[in-house]
């Protein structure tokens, strides 16, 4: 596995997946359920069960998130907002790009130069790990309103629950901050390749046949040196 896959796990799946588990937890706790002690996790195998058992629930509460709370705020999709935004800063470049060929560009970045690939994806995963912590703030929030009313009308609880609700519309606006972003920079890195789909496509198919022939070349070279000597 590479260090870029495990990265990605680890920001976007595992750690969600952690946050979600541990407000599960707190709130079978409070609500007088049977629920974990989590001073009492120090097995190495049962460590490495939550873990997997956190890296499933961050890929579905993913599909979740994105369906139930981010589309509600932003009804459009990010790339079109990237895109536009990246034109108007650049209205004298002739690009012919569609918002939906992004993955197919990020591909060709990532195919020839991958370390900044690499760096561009970052922001993308940032994006799911603040969009996830948004989600459960705000379910954490519903918990919390749910004891308020119905376990003690607490104003710990209620405190609890206002500061859930800020923290989590501020983390949904950072997430897609970095969201748009991330689809700016493969806009700004794929115009080095070309100005249209096919142009970048193109040239990506150049560059391996270029590459082979230059090694072909310095192959006979030397041959020809060795064969004199």
């Amino acid at each position: 596995m590479s260090f870029t896959l495990g990265l990605y796990d680890l920001f976007a799946n595992t750690i969600p997946g952690f946050i979600y588990l541990f407000i599960l937890n707190e709130t079978l706790r409070e609500l007088g359920f049977a629920h974990f002690n989590v001073t009492q996790i120090d097995h190495v195998p049962f460590f490495l069960l939550l873990t997997l058992l956190a890296y499933l629930v961050g890929h579905i509460m993913d599909y979740l998130a994105y369906r139930l709370w981010v589309r509600v705020f932003y009804p459009d999709y990010p790339e079109g907002r990237a895109y536009e935004h990246f034109r108007s800063m650049y209205p004298e470049l002739k690009i012919q790009f569609n918002p939906s060929q992004s993955r197919l560009l990020f591909a060709a970045i990532k195919f020839l130069k991958p370390e900044i690939a690499n760096d561009i994806e970052k922001n993308k995963v940032i994006s799911l790990m603040l969009r996830n912590v948004s989600f459960a703030f705000v379910i954490f929030f519903l918990s919390q309103v749910y004891i308020f009313l119905f376990k003690g009308n607490s104003l710990i609880n209620l405190s609890i629950a206002v500061a859930s609700l800020l923290a989590s519309i501020i983390t949904l606006r950072r997430a897609e901050l970095f969201h748009v972003h991330y689809y700016k920079l493969v806009f700004e890195h794929i115009v080095l390749l070309g100005d249209n789909l096919e142009e970048v496509i193109n040239y990506n198919r150049k560059i391996p046949s270029e590459n082979k022939s230059r090694d072909g070349t310095i192959r006979k070279s030397g041959k020809r040196k060795n064969d004199s000597q």
